[in-house]
Formats: C-alpha cells, structure tokens, sequence
C-alpha cells in the first residue's frame, strides 16, 4: 500500500512524464491550481543546488515549468539522473507545503496508486543515499548486473549514466572505479567500437582521479576530449585544464568555438587582466557568488604564482553548502579555504591567542565538512584539510585525542606545505606542554633551518623555559653562518625573563648580530631582568639604530627607571593603537605609569575590546577600573562581564559583576541572589559591594541574608560596623527593626531581669529560658527559671536575628575596642560638657560641628574658600541645599561681563553643569514650572551619584536638607521630611533625564588620584576637566573655581539662562536666585520698584536682598537710577523713598572702586541736571549716597 509520501512522489514523476492525462486535465482547467504547482516548482529549482557541469550535461537551462520534465523522466534506457531525482524531491517538498496543491494530490490518490506507476515511483523513491549504502554492501549484486546486462551501447549507456554517475555525485569513487573496470572488462568490444563510450569512461575516470591526482586526472579528461570534442562537458574541462596550467590562448580558441555561454570566459578574462582586481568585481553578480568559480580562480592565481587576490575572500560572512557531493565539492574547497585564510595559517602558542575566535568560527564549518566526508570514499584524499580540521579542533578543545589523529596522518606528499604542518605539531605539543616531543619533532624536521624554525625555536625555549632549546637553535645558525637580526632578536628579547637571564646574556655576548646597537639593546634587556645596573646612557644612545619592536622593550626600561616622557615619545611614534601587539602591550604599561596620559589608556583599552582583539585580564580590570572612576557604566560592565564569564567563582570579580550590573539591569539580579549568599566571600570590601548590588536596588531580603552570614561569621571590625550601621539607618532597616506580636519559633526576645536588658532566641529545642519565652507578647511578665533559680522576667521586645546581630555587635563595642563604635557616656552631674567632650573625640581636629561651620563662613566671605570646600564629603546633597536655600549669601560673578564674552554661535558648545547648578535649575523648575531651555550637560559622574542617592534617600535625612525645607522658598512635596527629601531626589533625577545630555568626562582621569576615593572631589574634577575641551563651557555658581581659573570657559548658571532663555524666564530666575540669599544678580527696574511697594505696604519683601546685591552687582546702578525717577514721580511719602534708594545707590557705589565710582556719579548726576522734581529728587539721593560711600571708604 502507497504511503503519504509515495503519493506525492507519484504525483510528481506521473504528472511531469505526462503518465495521467484525467489529472493532467483537472490540472489544467484549474488555473489557480494549475498556477500554484508552477509556483511551487518554480522554488524547487531556486532551491536545486547543481552545477554547471551537470546542468550542461543534462541540457535543462530551459527548465522553468512542470510540464518539461517530460525530457529528463521518460527514456527508461538512460534511467533518472541523479540531479533530477533531488529536483522532483524539492518540488515534492513544496507541493507537500502548500494547502491548496497537498489537498488536491491527496484526492488523486487512487489514480496515482495504479500498479503501471510503481516502476517509476521505485526508480524515484530509491533516493541516492539507500541506494548507495545497498551498493557498497551488494558491490557483487552490481557486478552480476552487469555482467548479465544485453551486450548492447545502451546497456552500457544506461550503466554510465545511471549507476555510475551516482557512485561519483556520491563520492563513492572507489566503488565506481570497480564498476568501471567491470564494465570495461565485461563490455570491452562494445567500448572500444564506441568513441562515445571510451570518451565517457575517460572522462568517469578523471572524475574519479581529480582529488587524488589532479595532473593525472586532467590527462584523463584530455583524453576524453579528443576521444570525443563535440562532447560540450569535455570542452569545459579541457578549458578548465588550460586554464589551470596558464594556457591561455589556447582556452581563448576553445572558448570561441563553444555555443553557449561559459563561466570559464571570465575566468580567462581575470586571469590576463592587468587589473585583475577591478575585472573581477566587474563580473556579472551570478559568477562572483559561484563559490566553484571563486575557488578555481583562486587555484589558477596561485599556479601562476600571482599570490592571492583579497577580494575573493571579502565577504564578512558566507554560506556553506548544505550537501557534499561531486558536484559542491569544489564549492566547500572554497568554503574551507577561506576559513583557512581568515585563520592566516597562524599558529598559536596559547590557548588565550586573539586568533582563537577564528578557529572557532573555522571549526565550526570543517566539523561540517569532516563529517560529511567521513561518509564518503575520499576521506584520505584530503589530508590537508584533515589536519586543519584536528589542529583547529585542539586548540578550540584543548582535547589531547586531536594530538594523536593528526600524528596519524602521512605528510610525505605535503610538498612544500610539510614545514608548515610540521610546525602545526609542534604548536600543538609547546600547548600541550610535551616539550621534549615538540624538539624532536622540530629537530628531526630541519635538516635545513630558515626563519620559521628558528622562529619556533626561540618560542618554544620561551614556553618551556629551556635555555637549551635556545642554545640548540643559536648553535645551528652558527653553523650555518646565519646572524641574529632584527626579527630574531625580538623573538629572543620575548624570552628573556629573571630566571634565564644571566645565561641568556652569555649566549649572545659571542653571537654575532645584523647590528651591534640591537645586540647592545639585548644585552641591557638581560642585565635588567637580571636586576644588574643598566647602562642609561648606552641606551639612549642606540635607540635610533634599532627596530621599532626593541624600542618599545627600551622603552619600557626607560619608564621603570623613571623616565616616562621619554619612552611616551619613543613609542608614541611606533605604535598603531588597533594592533594588539608587543609594543601596544608595552605602550599601555608605559601609560599606566603616567596620570596624565591616563585618559589616553582609557581610550586605547575600550576602544580595544571594542574590536573584539583578546584583552587579558590585567587590561579588562584596569579598563574597569577606569570605566567605573568616570561612571562609564556600559564600558565597564561589558569588561566586568569578560571577566566574570572567564572567572564565575572568583566572589571580587563576581561582587564587581554584580554591582556594575544593577546599574543598568537591575532586574537581572534576580538570577544571582542565592549565588550571593552561598559564595564564599574573601574580604569584608567584598561582602559591602555585594550588599550593595542587592540593597539600592531594592532585593533587600537577600541584601540583608548576605550581610548577616558575612558579619555574623567575622570578627572583622569593618564589616561589623558596616551591619551595625546599615540596621540601624541604611536601607534594610525596617527589615532589621521588624518587631512582632508573638514570640514564634527562631525569634529573640529581649527580656528585662532585675534591670538587665539580655536576648534569648525562642526555641522549643533550648533551655527553659528559651521555651519559656516562646509564644509571648510584648510587655508580658513570666516566671521561669534561669540556673535553677526562679526569675522573673518581663518582655521588652520580640524581634529577629538582625537585630539581635546589630545589638551584640553595638554591646561588644562598649568596651572601647571598636574606634569606629565609640561608646556615649554622659556625666550625669556635667551632660551638657560631656556631651560636647564627645562630640570633640568623634572630630578630627577637635571642633563641634558649629565651630567648623563658622570658620569656613567666613573663609568663604573672604574668598579663601569656595562652596565645595563647604560641603561635607558625607552629605554633599544636604551640604548644597543648606548652601542654596537658607540664609547663607552665595556671591556670584557678574552675568552681565560674562554674557559679553561668549561668542554669538553657540551650536558647537557644550555646557557642563555642576552639582549645585543641576540643584537649583531643578528646584527652579519644579517651583515655578518654567522649563529652561538651553544645552544641558551633565558628566556621568554626576548623573551616576545622582541615580545613586535616589536609591539610598533614606540615608539623607539631614539638617541641611531640614534647613532648605524650612526656609519656605522651595516647594514642599510632603509635611514628612523623609518623604519630601526621597521625592525631591527623585524629582532631580527626573529632570537631568528629562533636559540634560549624559557625557563620558574621560581627561578627568588625567586629575584623579588612585587613592583619591572623594565623591565630592570626583564630581568637580569630573565636570571641571571638560574645560579641557575647547567647545566646551563650565556652568558654576562657586566665584572661587572661576578665580583660581582665570580666561577659562567658566559661567554662572544665570548667564546660562540669560543665553538660552527669554527675558521673562530669565528675570524669573534671577529673581528666584535673589530670593534665596544670591547676591550679584541680575534684577529689572520693574522687579526693584515692585518690591519698594511691597515694603512700603509692610508685605514680605527682598528689598534688604536687593540694597545687599547691589554691592555685589553695581552695574544695576542705572536700574536702580530709573527706578527712584519713576517711584519719584508718584511717592507722595518721599522720606521713605529718599532713606530706601540712598542706601540702595550707596551699595552700588561701594561696589566700584573710588575712580569707577566718582566717573560713574558724574555721569549720573549730570543726566539728571533736568529741572524736573523726580530728577532733582534722585540727583539729591544719589550726592548724599556718594557721601556716605566715600565717608565708608575712609574709615
């Protein structure tokens, strides 16, 4: 009974023989239907992998619908070519695919059953790989077909194109090679009567021959072509063969005399082009993706020694054929070749060699062919690609076995690639550390050393670290009369380390070189690792004769003697920052020595690892620690992540991992929280970071369950101080300060006996102190016994093993052990004076915090200090808010001179904001509702601490946010001070992500000190380096940064505003300054006389602001002229006006200096020597200013 599948293969053959003429017909007067099987055969030969050869041999260029397959199904002497098999199979594939064509087919499925069919449908059904394998088990079933088979042509014929062609598309060539000498021996009349059957077998054998012995094979083929020329596939291979042996005219001539089109043609026209590059690329698109021709023209090129043409092998990525057959063989040579050249051929002498994602990639496609081929007959006739495929299986597996199989295989006719897989052995035995088998091998392979020998050699004396293998190989070049130059003494100068030093420079000290200033150079290179005194002078004085390689090796001696600028100009010149080589190694190390040049390491190391070149683990950390400085958190979690992935188990790299991972996907945590707490951490700095990955991004369970093992675990002072503090005010307090109603099963229970406060843990396991607690209430009393004495005990609190942990830690520290825990003893006859002693005892330099305050006040008044230096390292947020919303006077620079300075074109600048500027642009915003316009800019490392503090709100519960709060001029988000600090943080970070723009500040690092752990240093030195860039503008309201930098691109936040902003909203910021305690503002005449109305109508007002900033910003002189004409011309209360604007315009002439000062009244008063009483009364105001300014100036 036919299955599904033989139906549809029924179909297949039935309809194309024309075999059905009733489904023929319900076919065609179905034009959808008709039209969907057109279409699904039209994607089957989209799909038909064939090649040229067999498309010329088979005439079916023509083929584009079902109804031709009439020519190639119905001779049952030629039988169905193998080819036209896998068609009818792919277009079964389709129609099987498609509803509405399966639909049908299944409804013909009677018709299709008939017994006259089923020869047909075997003959299809018989698919290549069954019949093969029974071919190769049944060899003498085959042979006793043929040997029964009527002596006719077509028998033979049929033979040769049936069984035949499909042993050799099978690659079953030993198979068709016993075929074919049977059928010569059974039909050798028939044979040689027939030219076309001599010419056909020829040419089976050269098929047969081609990858085993190409010359052979062509000769065949030659033969089959003058046995038979009309015969069009001989004409291609016999062209195929000129133009492999570079006989191009005589190619030309027989492609001139062919019919139809022939890829070969462009093949010749490369092969004598000029240009053969550009001929190439102008080649139609169809002969450029023929994987066969690019392989053949690659062949052809290396047979006339032209070397390799590149563009051939550019492709970023290409396909590898699905089949292995005899006729995508040459398609796959292609494939391997170009893995192979990708590789370079390079061999690798450790397992962490950039080239080793290469072999990977190589590998991955040679596993495909290996497996392929190992189903075949010709396994063995490719021992070149066998033992690429073991080499590149060791070094990707680092499996000894590969060792063995390539050891297997006969290199006798390698030719003139045998050295070349010799070193491959060696390369494999140095990385299987069998030194003594890789001398050998090297050693019984040199008969004749040249540079590859002696290269692998030194390398291999490198790797075993056998100064013999070094002197064997120096001895035989001094055999051979070979000197040491510049390649050589690299090599030699890789190898030398401390412990071979001395003997290495005794070697070469009798060794002669191509330059005396290398050998020099080599000798100091030993004496140094020696740790012998280094000849400084004889250095420098060869470092112009030598190569670029022994100068970074100089170089870096140099910079370990202290000299780094001069080896960071050695080496400047010489290193190509994109190659990843000796003297890039060398070039880092030198920069690692230099603060200043730090940013160009940083550059070097991302941009590095960018490529995807290899980076060590010494580069990723040292790029993660320069990534993290400057909170380049993308940077530095992709080199944490390299690190992690090559170490899982080391708990720093993982606590790093970690960390840098909650930054940017915090809920990827989740996949690590029990690796957290099981790890085993080495050092309390780990455990903190680990608890911190997990606590500011709100796993507090299992911050707390990690922090508790570590600490409980310890007796670490740090770590237990940590745990203390972190229960007691950080993030997982309400975790740890988690009290209950009743005493279960685990909880501690703080118990009061006789006024003695102790924890007993409730546990029906202990003593009966322990059981007896359990089940209790806050406050109940219970008598119970304790040492078999009755007690009893009250019950002050039920709480967890936090607590309890936090507790004992805070009584161990009582008896003054722990520094960082100083113990609070109040004098109960003296508290207030104990208080203060301890308050003093806790100060680095024994003053109360007040004391501190007032100094700096007025350090900053005097102009000795800046706002930063104001700011406590613990609490910067609530330090700037004190500075910016309370009392305290901020003076900044004048707008006005700023604004004239800034040039007109503004696209190309950048402006850097400082933390107190983002403060109060936020503040600003969120009180008015205005939004600033402007380009905003903010470091990362800005932004990261202030993503940070929004996490950890809790912990900024300060009076200086407290102050800020309560002075009434900012916006209250709650009454609860706790929730308004955590909204007010969040609502900054909002508005930096909402307006500003993130940059990477990486020259900071060139001022960052490794020791230096500062966050409010790091901050301002992070924004202050972008005035490194040219472009770039610092937006600050600290008037000491622009007075220790002066002509530098500094600016106020208001001269930003005034840039960026309309009138209107610049005025509304100025006065928004003005209101919180900024003096040297910008004020409107309107702004001045609304707040005199205000004053005189006793409402709140700014008018003592407004006379204290005229000091600080005389040039609203005029402003304030304006306003007393104008109030002048409607006061009636005049004395009022007079007392209010002389002091206004006697703190403005106090603010020039007395020359300024004098020309400045002049010019007022002489505008005002108009009769009008509003004039008179404002000239009159401003002489007794003048006065009082002058009197104030004397005294």
């Amino acid at each position: 009974m036919m299955g599904l599948d033989d139906i549809f293969l029924s179909f297949a053959i039935s309809v194309g023989a024309g075999y059905v003429p009733n489904i023929l017909n319900r076919i065609q007067g179905d034009k959808t239907l008709e039209d969907k099987i057109n279409d699904c055969f039209k994607k089957a030969l989209k799909k038909w992998n064939v090649s040229q050869d067999i498309r010329n041999s088979l005439n079916c260029e023509s083929l584009k619908y079902y109804t031709e397959l009439k020519d190639f199904i119905t001779d049952k002497s030629k039988g169905i070519h193998p080819k036209i098999k896998e068609l009818l199979h792919l277009w079964v594939k389709e129609l099987k695919s498609d509803k509405l064509c399966s639909n049908f087919i299944i409804m013909q499925r009677q018709e299709l059953a008939d017994e006259k069919l089923n020869d047909i449908l075997s003959l299809l059904n018989d698919d290549i790989s069954l019949k093969l394998d029974n071919l190769s088990r049944e060899m003498n079933n085959i042979l006793s077909i043929i040997r029964n088979e009527s002596h006719s042509v077509l028998g033979v014929k049929g033979i040769l194109d049936g069984i035949i062609t499909e042993l050799i598309e099978s690659l079953k060539f030993n198979t068709a090679r016993c075929v074919i000498n049977e059928l010569e021996a059974h039909f050798f009349h028939e044979i040689r009567e027939n030219k076309e059957l001599q010419a056909d077998i020829l040419f089976k054998k050269g098929q047969i021959t081609y990858y085993k012995d190409r010359k052979k094979a062509f000769d065949f083929m030659h033969d089959a072509y003058m046995c038979f020329p009309a015969n069009n596939v001989y004409i291609q291979w016999e062209i195929r063969r000129l133009l492999t042996e570079n006989k191009w005219d005589e190619a030309q001539i027989l492609l001139s005399s062919l019919y139809c089109e022939s890829k070969w043609i462009y093949l010749k026209n490369v092969l004598v082009s000029e240009d053969k590059e550009k001929t190439y690329k102008d080649l139609p698109e169809k002969v450029r993706n023929d994987y066969e021709f690019r392989e053949v023209l690659f062949e052809c090129l290396l047979n006339s020694k032209y070397g390799i043409l590149n563009c051939l092998f550019e492709d970023k990525d290409i396909s590898v054929p699905e089949d292995l057959t005899f006729s995508t063989l040459y398609s796959w040579l292609y494939v391997l070749s170009y893995y192979r050249l990708k590789t370079g051929n390079f061999l690798v002498l450790s397992f962490k060699a950039p080239q080793i994602a290469d072999f990977e990639s190589a590998l991955n496609v040679s596993k495909i062919f290996y497996d392929k081929i190992s189903n075949t007959e010709i396994k063995n006739d490719f021992s070149i690609i066998l033992c690429l495929h073991y080499y590149w299986s060791f070094v990707c597996s680092h499996d000894s076995s590969w060792i063995d199989e390539f050891q297997k295989i006969n290199k006798v006719d390698f030719g003139e690639q045998k050295q070349m897989f010799s070193l491959m052995e060696v390369s494999m035995l140095i990385l299987d550390k069998r030194f003594e088998e890789a001398f050998a091998v090297i050693a019984s392979n040199s008969e004749k050393i040249n540079d590859s020998v002696i290269r692998f050699a030194i390398m291999m004396s490198m790797h075993s670290d056998n100064i013999m293998h070094l002197r064997w190989i120096l001895e035989r070049m001094k055999n051979e009369h070979l000197k040491i130059n510049s390649e050589i003494a690299v090599l030699i100068a890789q190898s030398i380390n401390k412990h071979r030093a001395l003997e290495t420079k005794e070697i070469l000290q009798n060794f002669e070189f191509t330059s005396d200033a290398e050998k020099e150079i080599l000798l100091q290179l030993c004496a140094f690792n020696a740790s012998q005194k280094i000849d400084i002078a004889t250095l420098k004085n060869n470092i112009n004769e030598i190569c670029d390689e022994l100068k970074a090796y100089a170089a870096n001696i140099l910079a370990i003697n202290g000299d780094t600028d001069m080896a960071f100009n050695m080496l400047q010149p010489i290193v190509n920052e994109d190659i990843p080589d000796v003297k890039r190694e060398i070039y880092i190390a030198v920069l690692s020595k230099m603060q200043e040049k730090t940013p160009d390491l940083y550059r070097i190391l991302v941009k590095n690892r960018v490529a995807g070149n290899y980076c060590d683990d010494q580069l990723l950390k040292i790029e993660y620690r320069l990534d993290s400085q400057i909170a380049d958190t993308e940077n530095a979690l992709a080199a944490i992540s390299m690190l992690y992935e090559r170490h899982p188990e080391d708990p720093d790299l993982f606590t790093h991992y970690i960390y840098t991972l909650g930054k940017l996907h915090p809920e990827q945590l989740r996949d690590f929280e029990k690796k957290a707490i099981e790890i085993q951490y080495l050092n309390s700095t780990e455990v903190i970071l680990a608890y911190r990955a997990f606590s500011e991004n709100n796993y507090l369970e299992t911050a707390i369950s990690l922090l508790y093992k570590a600490a409980k675990a310890t007796e670490d002072i740090q770590l237990r101080t940590f745990y203390h503090n972190e229960t007691m005010t950080g993030l997982i307090y309400s975790i740890a300060h988690k009290e209950y109603e009743i005493a279960e099963e685990g909880n501690y229970v703080l118990c009061d006996i006789d006024g003695k406060r102790v924890f007993y843990q409730a546990t029906i396991n202990g003593s009966n102190i322990n059981k007896a607690v359990l089940g209790v209430h806050k406050n109940d009393v219970i008598e119970t016994e304790i040492a078999f004495e009755k007690v009893s005990v009250t019950i002050v609190g039920i709480h967890n093993k936090y607590y309890k942990l936090a507790g004992d830690i805070l009584k161990d520290a009582q008896d003054g052990s722990n520094p960082q825990l100083i113990p609070l003893q109040i004098d109960k006859d003296k508290p207030l004076e104990s208080l203060e002693a301890f308050i003093r005892k806790m100060s680095k330099d024994d003053l109360t915090p007040n004391e501190k305050w007032e100094r700096a006040c007025k350090q900053y008044e005097n102009g000795e200090i800046g706002l930063f230096q104001l700011v406590d390292e613990n609490n910067i947020l609530a330090g700037f808010y004190k500075l910016l919303f309370t009392s305290f006077k901020i003076h900044v620079n004048n707008s006005t001179i700023e604004l004239q300075r800034i040039p007109q074109k503004l696209e190309d600048k950048v402006f850097i904001l400082d933390i107190p500027t983002v403060i109060t642009f936020s503040e600003f915003s969120a009180k008015t509702g205005i939004i600033l316009n402007g380009l905003m800019t903010i470091t990362t490392i800005l932004h990261e601490y202030i993503k940070s503090v929004d996490k950890l709100s809790i912990r900024f519960i300060d009076s200086g946010f407290v102050e800020a709060i309560n002075a009434g001029n900012l916006i209250r988000y709650s009454e609860y001070v706790d929730l308004d600090i955590k909204e007010r943080l969040h609502k900054i970070d909002e508005w930096i992500n909402n307006y500003c723009n993130d940059i990477v500040a990486d020259k900071a690092l060139a001022l960052f000190s490794q020791d230096d752990v500062s966050p409010l240093r790091q901050l301002l030195l992070g924004s202050m380096s972008m005035l490194l860039q040219p472009n770039c503008y610092f937006v600050t309201d600290d008037r000491k940064i622009s007075a220790l930098l002066p002509n530098t691109n500094i600016i106020t936040s208001e001269t930003f505003v005034r840039l960026f902003n309309d009138s209107r909203i610049s005025s509304a910021y100025s006065e928004f300054l003005l209101e919180n305690n900024f003096l040297g503002v910008n004020l409107t005449k309107e702004y001045i006389i609304n707040e005199y109305l205000k004053m005189k109508h006793h409402e709140e007002n700014n008018m003592v602001k407004i006379m204290q900033n005229m000091q600080e910003n005389p040039l609203l002189f005029s402003q304030a002229v304006t306003a007393c004409i104008e109030l002048a011309t409607k006061e009636i209360d005049l004395n009022t006006l007079k007392i209010s604007f002389t002091d206004i315009f006697t703190m403005c002439l106090k603010g020039f200096d007395k020359t300024v000062r004098n020309r400045m009244l002049q010019l007022a008063v002489n505008s005002l020597s108009f009769s009008f009483d509003c004039m008179q009364f404002t000239k009159r105001c401003l002489l007794d200013a003048a006065l009082i300014a002058d009197s104030n100036t004397r005294n």
